[in-house]
C-alpha cells in the first residue's frame, strides 16, 4: 500500500493517542470528516492498522521482574516446532516470543511478580517445553528503549 503523508500523519496519531474516530482525526489533522473516515477505514482494511489495543504498564498490574530465555530445540522438524509454540501460547507469562534464526531457536521474553517465580516458572515450565535441548535465561538489567510505536 502507497502511503502518502495524510496517510502517515493519520498513522502516526493513531500511535500516539490509541483509536481515534474521524471527527479527532479531522480536527486535529485539519482534514474533512468524509476524507477522514474514508482514510481511516481503507488504512484498516488494507491492514496498514492491524489492531487496536492498550498499552498497560506491567509494574502497575504487579509484573516487576522481567527477563529474557533463550531456547534451543533439539530438532526443527514441523512437529516439534508446532508443539513448542503451541506449548509458549499456553503460558501467560511469557508476553513476547520470536523464532530467531541463527544458533538460538526462540527468544522468550517473560514477565513475572518476582525474580524468585519466574526462577520457578523457568524450572517447573519452560524447563519442560517440548522439542527443547537447550534453555538459558537472564533477568533484564535496564531497559534502554521500549517503544510500541513504529517508525512513520
Amino acid at each position: 500500500m502507497d502511503l502518502d503523508a495524510d496517510d502517515r500523519r493519520i498513522l502516526a496519531l493513531i500511535q500516539e493517542e490509541g483509536i481515534l474516530n474521524p471527527h479527532r482525526i479531522r480536527t486535529r489533522l485539519g482534514l474533512s470528516q468524509a476524507q477522514s473516515h474514508r482514510r481511516l477505514r481503507r488504512l484498516e482494511a488494507s491492514g496498514a492498522i492491524e489492531r487496536y489495543t492498550a498499552v498497560l504498564c506491567p509494574e502497575a498490574l504487579g509484573l516487576r521482574f522481567e527477563a529474557r530465555a533463550f531456547a534451543v530445540l533439539a530438532a526443527d522438524d514441523e512437529l516439534s516446532v508446532r508443539a513448542f509454540e503451541r506449548a509458549v501460547f499456553s503460558i501467560p507469562h511469557i508476553v513476547q516470543a520470536e523464532r530467531l534464526g541463527g544458533d538460538i531457536d526462540y527468544l522468550l521474553h517473560v514477565r513475572t511478580t518476582s525474580r524468585s517465580t519466574c526462577e520457578q516458572l523457568v524450572e517447573d515450565t519452560l524447563h519442560a517445553l517440548p522439542g527443547l535441548a537447550e534453555l538459558t535465561w537472564a533477568p533484564v538489567a535496564s531497559r534502554l528503549r521500549s517503544e510500541v510505536t513504529l517508525p512513520i
